[in-house]
């Protein structure tokens, strides 16, 4: 018994190697090679803000909101679920999270979630050749691999947002005062840019 006991352990201990190792160096590859793919990422994100703004300015055109204020990208962490891991982006005015009025559309970041999924695909490969270990004795080691990919995420998310507010064309130009919060869906969030005059 305790031998078996020692063989489960064996093949958890790596499982939870491939999970690291593969971690480090996806980690990495992306550090290195994000600005190639960075201009297209960001004008994805663009595209979807955009096309919310045009929702929030016909709502606006309706009386039916009031000046842009709040900016919400919120993880949805149930979308691991679905293999498609995605923000929920939520515009608002002064209301904020009160509001019933809904205006939002979902993103998706598939060049650092990909990444996870084809650590997850060398884990679940392993885990099948072998009969010591079930997959609901690793879900706690995977749902740590998504929480990584995920502040992975957010930190280029800082980024990106802080460049698209650079631009001279920035899509909320005719806007002062807008907050972008980035966190977790019903949870918490921090700010991470304002666009416009802070002190309005």
């Amino acid at each position: 018994m305790i031998n078996e006991v020692n063989l489960k352990n064996k093949v958890i201990n790596e499982l939870q190697t491939i999970a690291d190792d593969r971690y480090l160096w996806y980690s990495q590859k992306i550090e290195k090679e994000i600005d190639t793919y960075i201009a297209e990422i960001t004008e994805g994100l663009k595209i979807v803000l955009k096309n919310i703004y045009s929702q929030y300015i016909k709502l606006q055109d309706f009386g039916e909101v009031g000046t842009l204020n709040w900016i919400y990208l919120s993880f949805l962490h149930t979308s691991f679920l679905d293999h498609s891991p995605c923000y929920k982006i939520d515009f608002y005015d002064k209301r904020d999270c009160i509001s019933e009025i809904e205006c939002t559309e979902l993103w998706d970041f598939k060049y650092i979630f990909d990444c996870y999924y084809n650590i997850e695909n060398q884990i679940i490969e392993k885990l099948n050749k072998q009969t010591r270990v079930i997959r609901h004795e690793i879900n706690d080691m995977l749902i740590q691999l998504q929480q990584k990919f995920h502040s992975l995420a957010n930190a280029w998310i800082i980024t990106i947002i802080n460049n698209i507010l650079k631009e001279d064309d920035v899509f909320i130009l005719r806007e002062s005062n807008v907050k972008f919060m980035l966190g977790d869906y019903l949870d918490n969030s921090e700010l991470i840019a304002v666009y416009g005059d802070e002190t309005e």
